[in-house]
């Protein structure tokens, strides 16, 4: 959730400078400033992920050190090729992009985390936690729209609130989760070797 409202306020923030350099008659490229804040709000987000990875759960490996550079990279790419070559196409082409962009992120991530967790279940168990996520938002109630009329600022606020904390309780229990996996299996061949307490982290 601290990642999304983060990401919010940031962006909010590029916003207004943009608005304060048009005033000066310096423009920026709307295309440019919709990478800007694109590649903000894939920052914001897997900043977060990546201190519970590091300094939580204590995974200090190349896997854990790729998580924020990946996810900046395929958010920003995605956002470069739909501008390039997928501006006025067909709303069904479209969903088909976001499709394939979404499974590259979260199957990317997945990827860093079988290699930290040892875990070849993990990309799977990522992209279930990103269809639960999906569903949660599907049915969670969003007062924010009602709240709109009243005040925008507020309903936006209570949205990202929402949002983010779905997306924190989803995909955190889906982390603890694949954590007590990777440690059960760890445990056993840690004993065969004649080792105490495995170390699940790498």
């Amino acid at each position: 959730m601290a990642g999304f409202l983060l990401s919010v306020a940031i962006v909010d923030v590029v916003v207004l400078v943009l608005n304060l350099l048009e005033q000066v008659d310096v423009t920026v490229p709307a295309d440019d400033a919709d990478l800007i804040s694109n590649g903000i709000l894939a920052f914001c987000v897997s900043l977060p992920q990546y201190a519970i990875l590091r300094l939580v759960l204590g995974y200090r490996s190349g896997a854990a050190k790729a998580w924020i550079p990946l996810t900046v990279f395929i958010f920003v790419l995605a956002d470069f090729v739909a501008v390039s070559w997928f501006r006025g196409a067909p709303q069904l082409v479209v969903l088909n992009f976001a499709l394939v962009f979404g499974i590259a992120l979260i199957g990317g991530q997945g990827l860093l985390l079988a290699d930290m967790l040892g875990l070849r279940s993990a990309p799977w168990l990522w992209l279930l936690s990103t269809a639960v996520f999906v569903v949660a938002g599907y049915v969670t109630p969003d007062p924010s729209r009602a709240l709109a009329q009243v005040n925008y600022v507020l309903s936006v606020v209570l949205s990202t609130v929402i949002i983010g904390g779905t997306y924190g309780a989803v995909y955190g229990a889906f982390l603890v989760l694949m954590v007590k996996m990777a440690a059960r299996k760890a445990r056993p061949a840690a004993v065969l070797e004649g080792h105490g307490e495995p170390l699940v982290r790498p």
